[in-house]
Order: structure tokens, then sequence, then C-alpha cells
């Protein structure tokens, strides 16, 4: 795992100092989510991010925040509870087309499931490999309109469709 850590922040840092233009930003979010797994219950979150200029229309990115999600289900009488509490760590690259944007993300997730069942709790943590795959709409006052897709490697095909409402502050220039 401490590869894949290594190889992300190394990547991250060599597009970091290739970047000669553009537009620093630090940005700030709120985030609600839908998860596809059947039982999941709106998801909540916040998360903060840098955005490196890249020439004119591009930016490379690093964030970092948290999304709450739970879902619950009874089966023959037994009801199962799972309070989820995602930390993602991301890199990733915001191409722009005017207002629009595209940004795909991949990091690592830290994640802690609490498992209730029938009153008897049990908690976990893993890191596990994160990816996003998002777009968004920047107005020109700076704020941030945008839904990703965001799944980890523990969670399979399940994931969660997160729409943010976000404002990014521009540094320097």
């Amino acid at each position: 795992m401490r590869k894949v850590l290594l190889s992300v922040a190394s990547l991250f840092m060599l597009v970091v100092a290739k970047a000669q233009t553009g537009k620093n930003q630090f940005g700030v979010e709120g985030d609600l989510g839908v998860g596809t797994a059947s039982g999941s219950k709106v998801s909540y979150g916040l998360s903060a991010k840098y955005l490196n200029g890249v020439g004119n229309s591009g930016q490379t990115t690093f964030s970092v925040g948290f999304l709450k999600s739970s879902t619950s289900e009874e089966i023959n009488n037994v009801k199962y509870k799972t309070n989820t509490t995602l930390i993602p760590l991301l890199v990733g690259y915001r191409q722009h087309f005017n207002a629009f944007y595209v940004e795909p993300q991949a990091g690592l997730s830290i994640n802690t499931n609490k498992s209730t069942v029938n009153n008897e709790s049990e908690s976990k943590t893993k890191l596990a490999f994160a990816y996003a795959i998002g777009g968004g709409y920047i107005t020109q006052g700076g704020f941030d309109l945008g839904v990703r897709f965001f799944n980890t490697t523990q969670s399979g095909a399940k994931g969660i469709f997160v729409f943010h409402v976000g404002y990014n502050f521009t540094l320097g220039r």
C-alpha cells in the first residue's frame, strides 16, 4: 500500500512541478450523496481542494474530505445497519471547457465501517484505493456546482453519486 501512496504522490508532484502557468485556487465544498447499494440513505460531507494551474484550461487537484453514509435493512426479522465514514485523499486533473469541467481523480480512502446486527456492533477501519469521475459548472463569481461518482475497492461496484456546492478562492496573481 505504501508503494501505491508513494506512486500517487510522486505523480502529483511531477505534474505540479511542470505547471508554469494557470490559475491556482483553494476550494471548499459541501457534499450530498446517494449510494447505489440497496438500503442506502443520503450521504453528507465536506471537502477541501487545492487546484494548481496547468496551462490556460487545466488544473491538477489534490482533495481531502469526509463523507458519511449509512445503510439499513431488515431480513427475516434481523436488523442490519452500517454507518460508514470515508476520508478520501485524491489527486486528479480538472480540464475546463469554458465554465464547464470534467475531473477524474484517484487515490486512497480511509474507510471506517460500524456494523450493527440486532444491537451488537463491530467497527473496522481499512485503507482502500479510491477513484472518482465528475464534472461541473463554475460561475464567474467562483461558485462550483458539480456531481461525481465516487467509489473504493472495498465497496465493490457500490459507489456513491455525490452532488456538491462549493466556492473556489483564487490564490496569487
